[in-house]
Parts: C-alpha cells; structure tokens; sequence
C-alpha cells in the first residue's frame, strides 16, 4: 500500500473528506474516552463542519493522506498560541481512518507537518494529546516526543472537562533527517 499513499496539502473539495475522517476517529479513538453524545453529536454535524471548514478556514494548514485517490488522513497544523510555547509549532489534530491505520500514513503525515512547521520559522513543535488515549502517545512517545505538561480543558460544545498532556517535540530539523531513511 505504501506506493499508493499521497501527502498533500488540503484543498476546499476534501472538506467533506475531513469532517468525515473527524467524526469516524473520534468513534474509534474516542469510546470510552469521551461521553457517547459528544461522538454522535460529532458525527451529525458532519455536513455543517465541512461547510465550515470549505468556508472559514479554507484549509491551509491542512494536510491530507490519500488513498487510491480518497481521502484517509488529516493533519492540522499552525504556529502555537500556547502561552508557554509562543515559538513552537502546534500540530492541532493528526487523525487517519482506522482501516488504514499501521501502514506508515500517520508518520508520513507527522512528517509533513514537521517539514511545514519548520517553514513556518519553527525548531520545535507541540501538541496536546487527551491523557487517556494510550495509542496517540505510544505513536508520539515512538516519533521522539516527551511530555512537558498537563492541562484541563473543556471539551467540545458540550464543554465536557478532559486532562490533555502537552507532548514536544525538539530540534524538528533532525528529526526529519532521522526518518529521511525510512
């Protein structure tokens, strides 16, 4: 499958594609993290959060895993707004389909945001994993991340409190280096 995978930026004609992949990774990533009604809630409002993304954030900071010509994967990406972090690049959100989960897309997609982080004028990036979802922070743990903090936020419209860690990531340049060879 690895020859069929295609990383490239969004463009307005995947917002579908992308509030599709939002809503049916937060189902599997998700139950028995977050409250049921916050997952199906996710899921109704697919429609209204890709006319949202199509519309308001034309998705430039977006990146995309496709398959076959479909779209399995996202990455969102920006310059931090943390406080403590104000230099940092923030990798917003990494989700992939699971049926194409452990053939290398999340780490092509991690990849490629480093590399637009780094354009950004960025060396390091951070990122904000909910505590209790053990699989994200194995995969960020594997990539060279550590964790540098724990915060509360509320959580969607719903404002449901979550324990979030911030995981970083230093020294972005090597870390492309390093996996220049895989």
């Amino acid at each position: 499958m690895k020859d069929k995978i295609v990383i490239r930026k969004g463009e307005p004609r995947d917002a579908l594609a992308i509030a599709e992949i939002y809503a049916y990774t937060w189902k599997s990533a998700y139950t028995g993290i977050l409250p049921d009604e916050v997952i199906e809630e996710k899921i109704k409002g697919i429609l209204h959060h890709s006319e949202r993304l199509r519309e308001k954030m034309h998705l430039e900071n977006f990146i995309v895993a496709e398959v076959d010509g479909k779209v399995v994967g996202l990455l969102n990406y920006r310059k931090s707004r943390h406080e403590k972090f104000p230099d940092s690049g923030d990798i917003m959100d990494i989700y992939i389909l699971s049926d194409f989960q452990h053939v290398g897309i999340g780490r092509k997609l991690f990849l490629a945001g480093v590399d637009e982080i780094i354009k950004l004028g960025c060396d390091d990036l951070i990122l904000h994993v909910l505590k209790d979802n053990k699989k994200a922070l194995g995969f960020y743990h594997h990539l060279g991340g550590v964790i540098v903090g724990e915060e509360v936020e509320l959580f969607c419209s719903q404002k449901v409190p979550m324990t979030e860690l911030i995981v970083k990531f230093d020294n972005l340049k090597k870390i492309l280096e390093d996996n220049m060879e895989r």
